[in-house]
């Protein structure tokens, strides 16, 4: 799962649950997150960067 092995989509679960948000919604939120990532690696052309 994403949010175990990367801090700031943790830190956005765990905010929005805070908020009473619906974990379904969270999840898909998280998996559109992971795939701008990867649209914008592949548009990029170059390795993706962790940022802290």
């Amino acid at each position: 799962m994403a949010v175990k092995y990367d801090p700031q989509l943790g830190r956005y679960r765990q905010s929005k649950l805070t908020e009473g948000k619906a974990k379904g919604l969270i999840m898909n939120n998280i998996k559109n997150k992971l795939i701008q990532r990867v649209f914008a690696v592949v548009k990029r052309q170059s390795p993706y960067v962790v940022l802290q």
